[in-house]
This record gives C-alpha cells, structure tokens and sequence, in this order.
C-alpha cells in the first residue's frame, strides 16, 4: 500500500477496505471499538463490533469480535518497505 508504516497503524482500522478485500466498511467508535461490515456468504453481509487488543505504534494492529453476527478475531502486521510504501501481513 502505498502509505508510511507511521500512517498505517495511526490511521487504524477505518482503512482496513482500502487492503482486505472482504471488508466493506469499519466505523470507529472510540479509541478500543470499531463496527466492522464485511461480505458473508451468498452476497450477504454481516456486522459486529470489535475491541483492539493489540496497538503496536508503527507495527501491528489486532482485535477481537465483541458482539455481532460474527465471531472473530485478527491482526495485520505492517513492515516497511520503502518511506511511502507498507507491506500488510
């Protein structure tokens, strides 16, 4: 993606549709919950709200389904490959 580490991680998961192709919006509501809409089977979508367990400025970002539709948990990791560009994993 063409965005710095520091950006990547600062922005947080609001940006998670621009790189995971399942995911069709996250709306932050506060520092630790999001609300996350992702495709389902079918051509459906579900809905579940998320807390951050993991805020690793610059390295990682991980959370955990709350309640919702969907019981869930996640981390990307991002690794710098050049000063405008990061690698997700």
């Amino acid at each position: 993606m063409h965005l710095s580490v520091q950006s990547s991680t600062h922005f947080g998961p609001k940006w998670f549709p621009e790189f995971i192709s399942n995911v069709e919006e996250v709306r932050v509501i506060d520092q630790e919950r999001s609300h996350w809409k992702v495709k389902g089977p079918v051509g459906t979508s579900v809905e579940f709200d998320t807390r951050t367990t993991e805020m690793e400025p610059d390295r990682a970002i991980g959370w955990n389904s709350v309640e919702g539709q969907v019981d869930t948990s996640g981390e990307v990791r991002f690794e710098e490959e050049a000063s405008d560009r990061t690698a997700s994993r």
